[in-house]
């Protein structure tokens, strides 16, 4: 569980973490996670890359720690990214950065239910999850499920930035809500347990 309200979506948030991380006028990909092989950084490093050559103003925001920041930062020098890859780093705001965000990718090898996933729903997200995670993940938010097929994530990557949309956003939150994954509901069923 989660405290939903607190990830919810805030265009204030928004302008103020763009600015702080240079992100004003862009479109902003996005991703929070640990830099290990099960979060697949270089698949979405590719996939960013590829995008990117044909929609300039999208930028890709990384937040995590990890053994692996310095090969993927490699790896957006190789791509020629670099300039357009933030990395964050290991943030305990993570719910101004979804805020800052356009679309959430999550091109995980394997994971049961990633918060981060719930997170980005409850914050309005369109998410964008291989196919390699538990659906149970999708709780109520917008969510794709992908095969790690570059071209399908970046064909998904192409519809979603053409509609992304701030003020469908702002009540997102309430399903994520619904769907039993708000912290306060969870107490008081483990309470009432």
């Amino acid at each position: 569980a989660i405290d939903v309200c607190k990830f919810r979506y805030d265009p204030l948030q928004r302008e103020q973490i763009r600015q702080e991380l240079g992100l004003q006028g862009k479109q902003v990909i996005g991703h929070i996670g640990r830099f290990m092989p099960q979060k697949n950084h270089g698949f979405l490093l590719k996939c960013f890359a590829q995008c990117h050559a044909s929609h300039p103003q999208t930028h890709l925001l990384l937040a995590g720690g990890g053994e692996g920041i310095r090969s993927a930062r490699e790896q957006a020098e190789r791509l020629g990214v670099s300039d357009a890859v933030c990395f964050a780093g290991v943030r305990n705001d993570p719910w101004r950065l979804y805020s800052a965000m356009d679309v959430f990718m999550l091109p995980s090898l394997y994971e049961g239910v990633p918060v981060v996933c719930v997170e980005a729903q409850a914050n309005g997200l369109p998410c964008l999850v291989s196919d390699h995670v538990s659906m149970e993940a999708a709780v109520g938010g917008d969510v794709t499920f992908l095969p790690l097929d570059p071209s399908a994530w970046i064909q998904a990557l192409d519809a979603v930035l053409a509609h992304a949309d701030g003020e469908k956003r702002a009540n997102a939150y309430a399903s994520v809500t619904q769907s039993g994954f708000d912290i306060r509901d969870t107490a008081r069923r483990l309470l009432k347990y």
